[in-house]
């Protein structure tokens, strides 16, 4: 397991590497959120270590990450995050490899947009308890179910 900082630290990595993405905060929740998802459809395990995701307003949050960003506004995020230890696992950076591959050229917009489609976890937490954690449980469910219409 990582941590959602380490997550997004390779997923920043990425984008400057290509150098013709922008990461935003809104984005980095998005694609660590997705990479987690299919972690847990995958693996049935977390990706992420002792965090939660919640059900914000504009989609699903994982605190940690939104403290350490949110100073960024809805700006381009340009530095690598203060992280416990860097993802060494390599089905893990297979995870966060094919997560970008999917996602990474959208905006985020369009994450949030595909986070906020009825019967997604964040749909039916956000709707039964606002702010509320989005259980892994239903995340996996939901992941499972992606990869299983693929």
């Amino acid at each position: 397991m990582s941590s959602s900082l380490a997550v997004a630290n390779e997923f920043i990595k990425k984008a400057q590497a290509e150098g013709n993405h922008s990461l935003t905060n809104m984005k980095l929740q998005k694609l660590v959120y997705i990479t987690h998802g299919f972690a847990l459809a995958v693996h049935d395990k977390p990706l992420l270590d002792k965090e939660d995701v919640y059900a914000w307003q504009f989609g699903p949050v994982i605190k940690d990450l939104y403290d350490r960003l949110r100073f960024y506004g809805s700006g381009e995020v340009t530095q690598f995050l203060p992280a416990p230890h860097e993802v060494t696992d390599s089905s893990e950076l297979e995870l966060i490899d094919a997560v970008w591959q999917g996602y990474g050229h959208h905006s985020a917009y369009a994450l949030s947009a595909v986070t906020h489609e009825p019967n997604t976890p964040w749909t039916n937490t956000w709707n039964e308890t606002r702010f509320g954690v989005i259980s892994n449980n239903m995340i996996r469910d939901h992941y499972k179910q992606i990869l299983n219409e693929h």
